[in-house]
């Protein structure tokens, strides 16, 4: 768990994380046998919709597909919980965009807040259960939630 300790000091200041934790935001964990690989976290949009904050995988799992299953995974489990809808967001000028698009994310809207660029708020209709396939990306690795 190194990586973790690495990356959240890295992506959050300090204490930030049991805080985020704690406001009812949920993480998603990617573990390569006892390695940290990556992470997802969300929490509600309007205290309803599943809202994805945060997608991150070390660079030695990128590429690889394992981000795109671990918002897979994500996605079933909204799915389970009920949601019809999740929802993410992505500055203007970062390429996540046509990662999220390849993934069946719209484009519903975007905003600036003076001095910042353009965020785009993306959100994609969740498919029936049914008609997603798990992946086989995922032998010899586990997800789990963090629960605080």
């Amino acid at each position: 768990m190194k990586y973790a300790k690495l990356f959240l000091r890295k992506h959050t200041a300090k204490g930030d994380f049991f805080w985020v934790i704690r406001i009812a935001e949920i993480v998603l964990v990617m573990l390569d046998g006892d390695n940290f690989a990556g992470w997802l976290r969300w929490g509600l949009f309007w205290d309803e919709h599943p809202f994805m904050n945060l997608l991150y995988l070390l660079e030695p799992y990128r590429g690889k597909g394992l981000g795109r299953q671990l918002v897979s995974d994500w996605e079933r489990r909204m799915k389970a919980e009920g949601h019809g809808v999740v929802m993410t967001s992505t500055q203007a000028n970062e390429c996540a965009q046509f990662f999220y698009r390849r993934l069946g994310y719209e484009d519903v809207g975007a905003f600036a807040l003076p001095g910042d660029l353009l965020e785009l708020i993306l959100q994609k209709a969740l498919q029936s259960p049914k008609t997603q396939r798990p992946s086989s990306l995922l032998k010899g690795r586990r997800l789990c939630v963090l629960e605080y």
